[in-house]
This record gives structure tokens, sequence and C-alpha cells, in this order.
């Protein structure tokens, strides 16, 4: 079991529904910094629409993902066309 934050994320690069959903055991402010450094297809930094400290990161992300598995932009990454 590994406690941590489930988080939505935001860039107005992608419009106002697209959200990322994910998961990390840092704090998601580092986490999003992170993915905006080291993506070159990310013109803008991402925002933290919102986070929630879990005890169990992987297995609340799993069901999210799996909850909104029809929204998803892309099959195989973790943005969903939904409203935040």
């Amino acid at each position: 079991m590994n406690s941590g934050y489930i988080y939505a994320l935001k860039n107005r690069s992608f419009g106002s529904n697209i959200i990322k959903i994910g998961m990390t055991t840092r704090k998601p402010d580092v986490h999003a910094k992170e993915i905006y450094h080291g993506a070159s297809g990310v013109p803008e930094p991402f925002d933290i629409a919102f986070a929630c400290k879990v005890a169990d990161c992987e297995v609340a992300e799993k069901k999210i993902h799996r909850r909104f598995n029809a929204y998803r932009s892309n099959k195989v990454r973790e943005f969903f066309i939904i409203p935040i």
C-alpha cells in the first residue's frame, strides 16, 4: 500500500475539458512541475485543479481510471475529456 495523492491537472493549451488524472507519492505541485519540465510536447505548465491524499494511491487511481474509461482522450494516456 502506497499512500500518496490523486490529482487532476489542467493545461490551458489542451482546452477546458481535457483533464489529466493520475497519482503521485510526492506532493502534487512537485509532480506537476516534473511533468511539464520532462515533456517537450507540453507548451505550458499544468495547474492543479484537484488533489486529495489517499491511503493507497495506486488502487485509487485504478478505480478512477476504470470509472472514467469511456472519457479517455487516448486509451493509453491519463487524459480525460470531462469538465472538472
